[in-house]
């Protein structure tokens, strides 16, 4: 998954990432736990990628990241 991402990130001038809070509903057992950790890093790799990372939530923004690169 993160050649694939890191193949789409060259290609692309600019790239949208939706994504959703993935530890809303707490930590579950196995083998949920498993597959929520592993999207919590390809999560955390994104950010790391991105210019610029925002959270939102019901309809209020809050910049995670790069603030200076957006005109909102």
């Amino acid at each position: 998954m993160i050649e694939t991402l890191d193949k789409l990130f060259a290609q692309s001038q600019t790239v949208v990432l939706v994504s959703n809070e993935l530890f809303e509903a707490g930590v579950l057992e196995e083998p949920t736990y498993s597959y929520m950790k592993m999207l919590g890093e390809l999560h955390q790799y994104i950010v790391e990628k991105a210019d610029v990372a925002i959270c939102v939530e019901a309809g209020i923004y809050r910049f995670k990241k790069g603030k200076e690169c957006v005109d909102i």
